[in-house]
């Protein structure tokens, strides 16, 4: 008789990439959500505001995903890597301009350098990752678009 028994390590290896997403995103809300005095709201603001806490790191981690789609659908290590590190500094110039008339931005120029930076590598090496197209590569891809969203708004005063 054959032993149908499961496999633990070929399963985790298996689902590695969902086994990812379903850790990163929790953490990520309770990181969201350990900021926040609950005590002085009334239940109906403790509501709303746990909804758009909870939609804030979704909406913000549609930058990191879009590389990371990228590099899983297109296979191109170059270009995802390239697309990555290039997005959000693009992205983030051109929001400075357009929204900062009186607000100075790039006032701290080296801290500023520093945060797009460290965001635009993050992001560079999920696509990266998520460009060689296999489940353990893509759980570090995830866990590195959580990473993403953490520094994002550890960087919003």
């Amino acid at each position: 008789m054959d032993n149908q028994g499961l496999d633990i390590p070929k399963t985790i290896g298996e689902n590695i990439a969902l086994i990812a997403l379903l850790i990163v995103w929790p953490a990520l809300i309770l990181y969201t959500t350990s900021r926040v005095s609950w005590e002085v709201m009334e239940p109906h603001q403790a509501i709303s505001y746990a909804l758009a806490v909870i939609a804030i790191p979704v909406f913000l981690a549609a930058l990191p995903a879009a590389t990371v789609l990228l590099g899983w659908f297109t296979q191109r290590k170059a270009e995802s890597l390239l697309f990555g590190a290039l997005f959000f500094p693009c992205f983030y110039c051109i929001g400075f301009f357009f929204f900062s008339r009186g607000n100075m931005v790039f006032i701290r120029v080296p801290e500023t350098v520093l945060y797009v930076g460290g965001l635009s590598a993050i992001s560079g090496l999920a696509g990266y990752c998520a460009a060689h197209h296999d489940q353990r590569h893509l759980a570090i891809a995830i866990v590195l678009v959580g990473l993403w969203v953490v520094g994002f708004l550890s960087g919003i005063n």
